[in-house]
């Protein structure tokens, strides 16, 4: 008897005695019980748990946009002024680095090109107030500037530079009034 293994020839005297002592197990009255091979169960799957609805998180500023925001109002208004990075961080203690990035941050442009036109409108603006304050007529200043009159007219209402005005205008007040 064999118990239905294929095996070789060199194991097979074995075999055969272990077929034998299963033939005496049975004969002496006694059960064999087969018991059940390996089954394969599948693992479950997993099931990952529903994540709850996080609350929105407040939107924290990072440090460095903080102090822009802190310090923007003053920088901004001393940048409109003219006054010159060096002694914007004399006077309020900041550094040069932070006062361009800060006015970089707040859509100021600080290149030396930038610089040197602002440097240059600044110059333009003095020389008009004091072309103003020597009373001439913005048609002359404006020759005498070399700008446009459109242009003259502009910065004088944006800096509110008052100019003495044209003879003809005030010839024709006069005659408008007799």
């Amino acid at each position: 008897m064999s118990i239905g293994l294929n095996i070789p020839d060199s194991a097979a005297i074995a075999a055969d005695k272990l077929a034998m002592s299963i033939q005496d197990f049975v004969a002496a009255g006694n059960q064999v019980t087969e018991l059940p091979g390996f089954e394969y169960k599948p693992r479950p799957t997993r099931s990952h748990p529903k994540t709850k609805q996080k609350k929105k998180l407040s939107r924290r500023l990072s440090a460095h946009i903080l102090r822009y925001q802190t310090h923007g109002k003053e920088l901004l208004s001393m940048w409109d002024k003219g006054i010159p990075m060096s002694i914007m961080a004399a006077d309020t203690g900041l550094g040069e680095a932070f006062i361009r990035n800060c006015l970089q941050y707040f859509g100021r442009d600080t290149s030396r090109a930038a610089l040197n036109s602002m440097a240059k409108a600044q110059r333009l603006i003095a020389e008009l107030r004091a072309m103003a304050d020597d009373r001439y007529t913005m048609r002359y200043a404006a020759t005498c500037a070399g700008i446009t009159l459109e242009k003259c007219a502009e910065l004088a209402a944006e800096h509110e530079i008052t100019f003495r005005p044209e003879a003809r205008v005030i010839s024709q007040a006069r005659s408008a009034s007799r």
